[in-house]
């Protein structure tokens, strides 16, 4: 039996190649060593990336802080030199359709009234022939005026008056010259017209104003010579007012038509002056509707001018009622003029209401006579009511205030409808400490 070979006793058999392709002869390559690269250093890199970042963050850190500083300076510069608040408010409004009659008596509640008369005086020439010798004293209306105190003055009738001319004139009637006294815009001093007549005859003793500061002629009261009196209470002649009729020589004989046409054309020419003259009487606060007044022409005169000639004067005197604008409102609207603080409101549209007498010939008839009665009359117009307020003492009140707190001060003012403020920068939630910065608008 033949024998079982293993592996351990196989032996390795060397294999000869009988044939092999012969390998192309080739000049020998000479190879030049290779540089052995330098590997870089990553330790340096490590510093420079970690110094580039910190440069980084201190670049981006510093732009913000710049952005930061930037806008607080904004909102510094538009919040504390920039800031300002405009108020509007709308005051407290009533309109009232007046439409009622009324009665009304001379300084007597619930409705006074007050009388108040002027005078003007016009002259023409006219043909005339010589007539016999007359004397007659110039006479007209001044105005006393007390600058002296708050109590009224009594002038009674012949009150001696002189001029700077050194004339001498009496009082024609007795007169109370109120005191100094406040009226709604500030201090006024009491005043009271008068009718003069000089002490002798003669054209010397006639005047003229020429205008509302003429102070060519002043009236002083001779009684109160040498006292603070004398140059405290003083008279004045009344804007574009004279004192006229004084002459001392012959009349003169005027034809009866002549003189008609000369007395009517006078007349109406006293009647256009004397209603022009209503502004400047009525005192402010007060009101004189067109049908609350007549005219009453005095007896005309005549002087001589020349052996042909003559002068003709007519004297126009007005009587007319005027009343206090707040008694008026008390009377067509008190349940609306209850809603409103004294002196804190304005009234508009009192002077355009339509006065009208209930009769006419009596209210007339009372007038000239100054009989002081009752009268009975209609007005018939609009009038409104708005509130005011003291702008300097709200703005004080809401000066550093924030808003939401403004309301409680408006709410003091009973005067004011609505309110509503812009502030500016938007980002303000309170009015400005300045009160030069707070502007307050009415609609």
């Amino acid at each position: 039996m033949p024998e079982k070979k293993v592996l351990q006793d196989m032996v390795r058999v060397k294999v000869h190649r009988i044939h092999t392709e012969p390998e192309p002869e080739t000049e020998p390559k000479i190879v030049s060593p290779k540089r052995k690269q330098r590997q870089p250093d990553a330790e340096p890199f490590r510093h420079f990336n970690k110094r580039r970042r910190m440069l980084r963050r201190r670049t981006i850190f510093g732009i913000v802080l710049a952005l930061v500083i930037c806008c607080a300076s904004i909102y510094v510069i538009f919040t504390y030199i920039y800031d300002k608040a405009v108020v509007v408010v709308t005051p407290k409004t009533a309109d009232i359709m007046v439409n009622g009659a009324y009665n009304a008596a001379k300084d007597t509640a619930p409705f006074p009234y007050q009388i108040i008369q002027t005078n003007e005086i016009a002259s023409t020439t006219v043909q005339a022939t010589q007539g016999p010798s007359v004397e007659k004293k110039a006479w007209g209306q001044i105005i006393i005026t007390n600058n002296y105190s708050s109590s009224s003055q009594k002038l009674p009738q012949g009150t001696l008056l002189s001029n700077n001319r050194g004339q001498l004139y009496v009082t024609a009637n007795p007169v109370t010259v109120p005191g100094i006294h406040k009226t709604d815009t500030g201090t006024t001093t009491g005043s009271a017209s008068v009718y003069i007549v000089a002490k002798d005859a003669g054209a010397q003793y006639n005047m003229t104003s020429y205008g509302p500061n003429d102070s060519s002629a002043v009236f002083r009261v001779e009684s109160f010579a040498n006292t603070p009196k004398y140059t405290a209470i003083t008279g004045s002649l009344k804007p574009n007012g004279s004192l006229v009729g004084g002459y001392l020589g012959y009349t003169q004989i005027i034809a009866t038509s002549s003189l008609a046409s000369a007395v009517t054309s006078l007349s109406q020419t006293i009647s256009s002056e004397l209603t022009s003259d209503l502004h400047v009487l009525v005192p402010d606060g007060y009101v004189l509707y067109n049908n609350a007044y007549a005219v009453n022409f005095a007896t005309s005169t005549t002087a001589m001018i020349s052996s042909t000639t003559a002068s003709v004067t007519v004297t126009g005197i007005l009587y007319g009622i005027m009343f206090k604008k707040t008694d008026i409102m008390r009377n067509v609207a008190p349940n609306q003029m209850a809603e409103f603080p004294a002196n804190s409101y304005t009234l508009s549209g009192v002077e355009s209401l339509v006065f009208t007498p209930i009769n006419p010939s009596l209210f007339t008839a009372n007038l000239k006579n100054q009989t002081g009665d009752p009268i009975a009359f209609a007005l018939n117009g609009h009038v409104k009511i708005t509130g005011t307020f003291q702008k300097d003492s709200l703005i004080k009140a809401l000066s550093g205030v924030p808003v939401a707190d403004s309301k409680a001060i408006f709410n003091r003012y009973s005067t004011i409808a609505n309110a509503r403020a812009i502030i500016t920068p938007f980002w303000r939630h309170t009015f400005p400490d300045s009160v030069s910065k707070i502007t307050i608008d009415t609609q």
